[in-house]
């Protein structure tokens, strides 16, 4: 059975002003015989009167307030004072006197709650036009909040991308510069078998640009769906695109997986992540040093229970102080004014909280013992093609 939804006091306002005038006389008659019918109310014939006054003022406005008000005082005098005999108290004042007086006094505090009522309308109109603005401006920051962050990665994604371009184009050319050359002292061999020596280099040459070539494309044909892998072969493609800067910085480079699982995760930000990390290890280190990578299972360090697969980076680099390691997570905060973006580790935070997980990082610079520690949570997670499972341990 539906409910039935009683008129509320705005929507009465909206009946016709002949309506509430006709409600308010009939609130007024059923007062009246109360007042005679009810004999404790003889000696107060006023005591239902002025309550409901002020309720048709409040509900019914001006013309049902009035009207109740001119009623209320012309039964009372017509049937209340002259045929039951009704006396107010302190006859000395004329009765007409009095009702006068109740119908002036009704009007005018009838009228004073109705503006005080209108006030308060209109002041919580204004209070919630005032939070609908500022739910809406709140609303339109974050949107813009958003728009600048898919404009920040946007920009982070570019510059990992000529990046990883460079370190590309430098890995090619070397072998490239070597074939060139193996290629110049086949033309002048005096012997067969010294040609074919430098041959068979050439071709050793020339396999390692297609494999440079085929791990360039895997990042490039990577689908943005989540796909079983394991973190280590992502490591490997990181260490082999930056390999020139590794030789040329004079850093060595130890990476170890202990029972190693492979986990679901988006194969190109996993890759980029990587590398950001990679190259900020790199230019922590311009005079050579180590670095040691490792992978391992692990549960989330913030409730000890989700499984899935960590992964530390340690330099032996310059290490970072106190108020730098506050803000290196910041979008465009960087200590490579001429190089840096700003946005490398603002990016990886992203993408490791995209994946559900969690960066963190260590630092020191103490004379002998300088460095930095990055550890990267990952979750096991689930693959699009895996019907909602754990993707199945890849063994080592």
């Amino acid at each position: 059975m539906k409910a039935v939804k009683l008129p509320t006091a705005g929507d009465l306002e909206r009946w016709p002003w002949a309506v509430r005038g006709l409600l308010g006389c009939g609130a007024a008659c059923v007062v009246e015989s109360l007042t005679y019918w009810v004999k404790p109310f003889h000696a107060l014939p006023m005591a239902l009167a002025l309550p409901t006054v002020i309720l048709c003022f409040w509900f019914l406005g001006m013309w049902g307030g009035v009207l109740c008000t001119l009623t209320e005082a012309i039964l009372t005098d017509l049937l209340l004072l002259d045929k039951a005999q009704l006396q107010f108290p302190n006859a000395n004042v004329p009765q007409w006197l009095r009702l006068t007086a109740f119908f002036g006094v009704s009007v005018v505090v009838g009228w004073m709650i109705r503006r005080l009522a209108q006030q308060r309308t209109q002041f919580e109109t204004k209070e919630l036009e005032r939070q609908l603005m500022l739910a809406q401006a709140e609303r339109q920051l974050a949107e813009e909040r958003g728009q600048i962050s898919n404009a920040m990665l946007r920009t982070e994604k570019l510059a990992v991308a000529g990046r990883l371009a460079a370190a590309v184009a430098h890995e090619i050319n070397n072998p490239l510069e070597a074939v060139s050359n193996l290629l110049y002292l086949i033309s002048i061999a005096e012997t067969t078998e010294a040609a074919r020596a430098h041959a068979l280099q050439a071709l050793d040459e020339l396999i390692r640009v297609s494999l440079i070539t085929q791990q360039t494309l895997m990042l490039h044909r990577q689908q943005g769906e989540p796909a079983a892998m394991r973190l280590s072969e992502a490591v490997a493609v990181a260490l082999a695109l930056f390999r020139p800067k590794l030789r040329d910085a004079g850093i060595t480079v130890q990476v170890r997986a202990v029972r190693e699982t492979g986990i679901a995760c988006v194969p190109t930000e996993t890759h980029q992540i990587f590398a950001n990390l990679l190259s900020n290890a790199i230019d922590s280190m311009p005079h050579g040093g180590r670095l040691t990578v490792r992978a391992r299972p692990s549960l989330d360090w913030r409730d000890g229970k989700t499984a899935g697969m960590r992964v530390t980076f340690s330099d032996t680099g310059v290490g970072m102080d106190r108020a730098t390691m506050r803000r290196i997570f910041e979008p465009f905060f960087t200590t490579k004014i001429e190089t840096g973006t700003g946005l490398g580790l603002w990016v990886v935070t992203q993408l490791v909280e995209r994946h559900h997980g969690e960066v963190r990082a260590w630092s020191s610079q103490r004379a002998e013992a300088s460095g930095t520690a990055f550890t990267i949570f990952l979750p096991y997670g689930e693959t699009s093609d895996s019907g909602g499972s754990k993707p199945t341990p890849l063994t080592p």
